[in-house]
């Protein structure tokens, strides 16, 4: 268990630092609010006279005070929008989505700067023919997502190249190409819990970032369920207790990756581990496979049970 430990420790110090970094903001929060309703339209944004997009709202953010809040006040489609300013929006009560249509090929949610930045209770529906992305993390220090629903888009959420940390939990991906793909920065640290990703291509593909999952179901990904190599680096990831079922392969172990696996549930997956290259896996021999097909772990790597 020492390697879980340290795996676990690594990941904790590193958000914690960077908490740390945001914690010295000293400007005052302020709140905005959008509506879907006929009372919008305006560039002021309080709740008597709301605006009618995130776009507007974010505008008249970047104005005032870093670190404020844009919050909807009833349900709408509210738009593409991108980030450059330290906020949180948050459609918690209502239905606050950002819908596209099958043209779509874009960013529904571009995040470029600001720190942190927190999506809460937003619905990201791509109709399963937008060719777009919805959350690409582009820039920045720490991205929030809580809560959160993505359908239909071709990539549900991408993180650029750069040091940082991605933390998901409490959100369902779905009916995507790909869930979510990390870039091949080693400074990046992701950590995902009780994130549901089903009906895929791919659910997670890391290329170096550091990963931790955490009471995740990972379902129905055609292609692989986690997958990751560091051909640019060193790719860790950790996934404990979690469910992997009806994947093509469950995990993908590539060169120069760790797997650390523990307490975890394999079944009716196609390939329940695959190894290429100098990838392996390490398990704390509390995981259990049942109804799975192949399996080919490395001869240093793992025990199943």
């Amino acid at each position: 268990m020492k390697i879980f430990q340290i795996a676990n420790i690594a990941v904790t110090t590193a958000f914690l630092l960077m908490g740390m970094a945001t914690d010295t903001q000293g400007d005052l929060p302020e709140s905005l609010w959008v509506s879907g309703g006929p009372s919008a339209g305006t560039t002021i944004c309080d709740r008597s006279k709301p605006c009618e997009s995130f776009a507007i709202a974010l505008g008249v953010l970047a104005t005032s005070a870093s670190g404020g809040s844009i919050n909807a006040l009833n349900a709408g489609n509210y738009g593409p929008f991108t980030v450059t300013e330290s906020c949180t929006i948050d459609g918690t009560g209502t239905f606050a989505g950002v819908i596209v249509d099958s043209s779509f090929s874009g960013n529904a949610c571009e995040i470029n700067g600001g720190s942190p930045v927190v999506l809460r209770n937003l619905t990201f529906e791509g109709n399963g023919t937008s060719t777009g992305v919805a959350i690409n993390f582009v820039s920045g220090n720490q991205l929030i997502i809580e809560n959160c629903v993505i359908n239909g888009f071709s990539q549900a959420i991408q993180v650029g190249n750069f040091s940082g940390a991605l933390i998901i939990s409490n959100t369902v991906i779905s009916n995507c190409s790909t869930g979510i793909i990390l870039g091949d920065n080693t400074g990046m640290v992701a950590q995902l819990s009780n994130v549901s990703i089903l009906n895929m291509g791919s659910g997670i593909l890391t290329a170096g970032a550091t990963v931790n999952i955490m009471n995740c179901v990972i379902t129905q990904c055609a292609s692989v369920g986690v997958a990751g190599s560091g051909e640019l680096g060193s790719c860790v990831v950790s996934c404990t207790d979690s469910l992997f079922t009806v994947n093509g392969t469950a995990v993908e172990s590539g060169n120069r990756c760790h797997m650390y696996l523990s307490n975890n549930d394999f079944y009716d997956n196609e390939t329940t581990l695959e190894v290429s290259g100098s990838g392996i896996f390490l398990s704390a021999n509390n995981n259990r496979v049942g109804s799975s097909g192949s399996s080919t772990p490395s001869t240093s790597g793992i025990q199943l049970q």
